[in-house]
């Protein structure tokens, strides 16, 4: 066998657009989620999380199952800094140890919120 040589490197497939033209484009394109969500998007057979610029966040996940339960997560807890602001260490009104805080709403550590009492008095 011969080796194959072409005149000039301006007459290859992808510097001419030959190339180009012979591969179709995706009849849709993935539909990203709004800013601050996340979605699903499969991805060489396995799927992907990604934000609203197209940025995968997670490593690839082998079931679809397994990347909307991440996705799903994901969206619950921007969701939740959204409505009440971001998570903070607070002290418990009860207790007062310090604990971390789901937002403003959130003063009782979990210890205490489900003891089934009245604060200890001193």
């Amino acid at each position: 066998m011969g080796v194959v040589r072409m005149k000039s490197w301006r007459s290859h497939p992808a510097i001419t657009g030959q190339a180009a033209n012979s591969v179709s484009a995706p009849d849709r394109l993935p539909q990203l989620p709004p800013a601050g969500r996340y979605a699903v998007h499969p991805f060489a057979g396995r799927f992907a999380v990604v934000n609203h610029t197209g940025n995968a966040v997670a490593t690839l996940k082998v079931s679809r199952r397994d990347a909307e339960e991440l996705a799903h997560k994901l969206n619950e807890t921007a969701e939740r800094e959204e409505r009440f602001g971001q998570a903070m260490r607070r002290p418990c009104l009860c207790c007062e140890r310090e604990f971390t805080s789901e937002g403003i709403h959130n003063r009782l550590c979990p210890y205490c919120r489900h003891l089934d009492h009245a604060p200890m008095t001193r």
